[in-house]
């Protein structure tokens, strides 16, 4: 199984104590290899790949299609052998708990419910407007319009039960799948983002801050959710497995970076 791992940020004290000391070079790199990273090896250039060094890459995208541009590159540029049957993304700070044998066609984050606090009451979401509710509603509008325009009306049924579904959709853009699943899921997730990418607008106020610049990556865990919803309807084979979020390893809280103006 090949292994890859997104990074982004220098790594904070705690993440050079789990990955090694090297200083982050460009803020879009990745790590390969096979199988589960050693926590002892050491976090250095003979084992880190940057999105850039590759001949096919949208590394200039990384700010808003975060870890989307590692697995561009895995799809365009990584030849993998026969023996490699699964490939997985892990974020640089979130993995998911894989069983020791790996039987599924996909293994994704357990989703959770959608619950907000507004006003100091629980108010309960659905995917949909729990996406309105963290997001500029045009990011919602436009993946609504991708799926309308590329997907079959079966499709496009199956979308409007799961986007009333009361759930977070699979997170973090986190999955172990089968190789000719990888393939088949980038061959139908990218060309609808670089169509969604187009026309965002970036210089509105709502997406002038580094959290909401991360837009196409956002609206990607939605298809993630939204492909994998699909695929088990036809009979694939995914399962849910929990995940882990070290928190310490970014420097600085998601909700800072919320609030960081561009």
């Amino acid at each position: 199984m090949l292994h890859i791992i997104n990074t982004y940020y220098e790594p904070t004290e705690e993440a050079k104590k789990f990955y090694g000391q090297l200083k982050s070079e460009n803020p879009q790199t990745i790590l390969m290899n096979s199988g589960n990273l050693d926590k002892e090896a050491e976090w250095n250039r003979d084992n880190l790949t940057f999105e850039a060094d590759f001949h096919d890459n949208i590394a200039h995208l990384n700010p808003h299609f975060c870890e989307m541009t590692a697995q561009y590159v895995a799809w365009k540029n990584i030849v993998l052998p026969p023996t490699s049957e699964y490939i997985q993304f892990s974020h640089y700070r979130k993995f998911l708990q894989l069983p020791k044998e790996l039987t599924a066609d996909i293994y994704a984050t357990k989703p959770h419910p959608m619950i907000f606090n507004v006003n100091g009451k629980k108010v309960s979401a659905t995917i949909g407007s729990g996406t309105i509710y963290c997001h500029p509603t045009a990011s919602w509008e436009m993946l609504q319009w991708e799926i309308s325009q590329t997907c079959t009306f079966r499709e496009w049924q199956r979308f409007n039960v799961w986007s009333r579904l009361a759930v977070m959709p699979a997170p973090m853009n986190l999955f172990c799948m089968k190789v000719g699943l990888f393939k088949e899921w980038c061959e139908w997730v990218f060309p609808k983002l670089f169509a969604i990418e187009s026309r965002i607008p970036y210089d509105n106020e709502e997406y002038k801050t580094a959290y909401q610049q991360r837009a196409v990556a956002f609206i990607a865990e939605r298809l993630f959710s939204f492909w994998c919803y699909n695929k088990v309807s036809t009979g694939t084979n995914l399962e849910e497995v929990p995940n882990f979020v070290k928190d310490g390893f970014k420097p600085f809280s998601d909700q800072e970076e919320r609030n960081m103006k561009l």
